[in-house]
């Protein structure tokens, strides 16, 4: 497609020195143009969205009493991003002080997320289940997670592990494509194909289940960050 558009633009250019009438304006030359973008563009790559028996296995799998730092943070990451619908943007951005416990729910402050234009921040609450619950409860596992990681305020909430002491070593931030073999080693341990799955599965799959469950549209955009349709 670069050398289509090379090619139009330099006789495009060439005719505008000439003073001469462009065909590049042509309609029919137009409509090719965006056929040609259309017929070269790439695949849109979309990840399949987690379902519900998927992520349950998954966090029942990491977050067990004898786990080390590393399957505690990758079962919060699991957590955060299905259950509180969070991007991985926001993950990154969310220091551990501004997560707030209580006993029947955690609140989760949001200083910037992607769709607030006016910078007002937000607040995510997650629910706490109840003890005879058959899911893995949300909140137990953040609980679990920051009482391992034992976080100082200048640290994020995800980072590196030492693999050798497990202890937490949490300086630098967590990448994009860390989080993304994360997820995959996650779900290759509880014998799923993670072979379509990324870091937006966990955001999507979040939300088909709570559309499944009748969850309403405006809660699902409050939750998500989305922007709001006003009827």
């Amino acid at each position: 497609m670069g050398s289509i558009n090379q090619f139009v633009a330099a006789l495009h250019w060439v005719h505008c020195k000439a003073d001469c009438q462009d065909p590049t304006q042509h309609s029919v030359v137009r409509q090719l143009l965006t056929a040609a973008r259309r017929i070269c563009a790439r695949p849109i790559n979309r990840r399949s969205p987690f379902r519900s028996v998927v992520f349950n296995k998954v966090v029942a799998t990491l977050a067990i009493p004898t786990a080390p730092l590393q399957d505690w943070q990758t079962a919060a990451l699991f957590v955060l991003g299905f259950t509180a619908l969070l991007r991985w943007d926001d993950l990154q951005r969310l220091p551990p002080q501004d997560i707030s416990i209580c006993g029947t729910h955690m609140s989760l402050h949001l200083w910037q997320r992607k769709n607030d234009q006016l910078r007002q921040g937000d607040v995510v609450m997650v629910s706490r289940l109840e003890q005879q619950a058959t899911k893995p409860c949300p909140v137990s596992v953040i609980e679990g997670f920051l009482e391992r990681a034992r976080h100082v305020p200048t640290q994020p909430l995800f980072g590196k592990v030492s693999a050798a002491t497990h202890q937490s070593c949490l300086r630098e931030k967590m990448t994009y494509a860390r989080v993304r073999e994360l997820i995959h080693t996650a779900l290759a341990r509880v014998g799923e194909d993670p072979t379509g799955y990324g870091t937006h599965s966990l955001r999507s799959g979040g939300a088909t289940a709570a559309a499944n469950a009748g969850v309403p549209e405006r809660l699902l955009q409050r939750q998500g960050g989305l922007e709001v349709i006003h009827m």
